[in-house]
């Protein structure tokens, strides 16, 4: 079995076919799910320190795939209810609103956008809209650990590309993200700091865009020259051969370290 790091200012991406784990080991990681089968050796670091389920929860902030917005609210008066519910105490209202409307525009959602945040409701926010929303909405508490299950699920293309871009953007403030991204396309693919392929609940493939594209395809190594997807070559590569074990799968002891370094034993 395998080990992964996670560090500050990157977005991780866990990539598999249907039914291989990602959306399970995101919930581990996030410390979301405390039972079902996990190995007793299996253990969670943060900055290179085990950590408990409770911990993780309290140093991190999970934006699900379908979330329930409600629809009588503006984006803005959302937006300011959690942050007065998250942001310290000791902070005025205002102040708590000005932090909560920053992470709108670091999103995408200001009237230059074409979306007004003060006047469009919730419930006639588009799809795309509407997963900028959850994202900004888990991003007021301002955690160092971010974790996203499936942000580009139900967008087209072009929106897809955009959240992506924008969680990019996020991450490069200092934050760990790790999402579960379903077969993006060239332009996310490569965007990306480190891909992690699932297989069957275990990691089979750890590194760069650009290992993962010379290992499954041969190359290239940039988005712009290349004529097949890396992320579709992984999977076809792990469906196609699913009585084989998975390439580069190692055993020894599972460790996942989010903000530190990866370790085996």
């Amino acid at each position: 079995e395998c080990s992964f790091a996670a560090k500050p200012a990157t977005v991780t991406a866990l990539l598999g076919p249907s039914g291989a784990g990602k959306s399970s080991l995101l919930d581990v990681l996030a410390g979301r799910r405390t039972t079902g089968k996990m190995s007793a050796a299996s253990v969670v670091c943060v900055d290179g320190l085990s950590t408990t389920a409770t911990e993780r929860r309290r140093l991190s902030r999970y934006a699900p795939q379908d979330a329930l917005l409600p629809p009588s609210l503006t984006a803005a008066e959302h937006l300011e209810f959690h942050g007065r519910l998250r942001l310290p105490q000791s902070w005025s209202d205002a102040r708590k609103t000005r932090s909560a409307m920053r992470e709108a525009r670091r999103l995408g959602l200001t009237l230059a956008n074409d979306f007004d945040a003060t006047k469009v409701l919730l419930s006639r926010a588009s799809g795309g809209q509407r997963r900028r929303i959850t994202l900004a909405t888990e991003r007021v508490a301002k955690t160092r650990l971010f974790f996203c299950d499936e942000p580009t699920t139900g967008l087209d293309a072009a929106t897809a590309l955009l959240a992506c871009r924008r969680l990019r953007r996020v991450s490069r403030r200092g934050v760990t993200v790790v999402d579960v991204l379903h077969q993006p396309r060239p332009e996310i693919f490569f965007d990306l700091d480190v891909v992690v392929l699932v297989v069957k609940g275990r990691v089979a493939f750890v590194g760069s865009p650009k290992q993962a594209a010379r290992q499954f395809i041969g190359g290239p190594t940039t988005s712009l020259t290349a004529t097949i997807n890396p992320a579709d070559a992984m999977l076809d590569a792990v469906t196609t051969t699913t009585s084989a074990p998975p390439r580069q799968q190692h055993r020894h002891r599972r460790r996942f370290d989010v903000d530190g370094n990866s370790q085996r034993s």
